[in-house]
């Protein structure tokens, strides 16, 4: 999680920071070590990751078009951008 800090600075500016907060976590809440994954679910994650393989090609070029086709719709040509 990200938390903004505003600070004002020498010239009494308002600097805008961002600063990392990491939750504590009880020991009672962390999680066990893990176990390795069974021989079904590394099957599974195998199987997920060459469909997405597959898929991304594909998933970038619809974002690509309709990027441009909102552009378009906006009134921005190729000269604009």
């Amino acid at each position: 999680m990200v938390s903004l800090v505003c600070e004002h600075g020498a010239s009494g500016q308002p600097r805008m920071q961002q600063q990392a907060v990491v939750p504590e976590v009880p020991p009672e809440v962390q999680q066990p070590e893990l176990q390795p994954p069974s021989e079904a679910q590394a099957d599974r994650e195998r199987r997920e990751r060459e469909r997405l393989r597959f898929l991304m090609p594909y998933a970038n070029a619809l974002t690509i078009e309709l990027t441009a086709q909102i552009l378009v719709a906006q009134g921005l040509d190729q000269d604009d951008v």
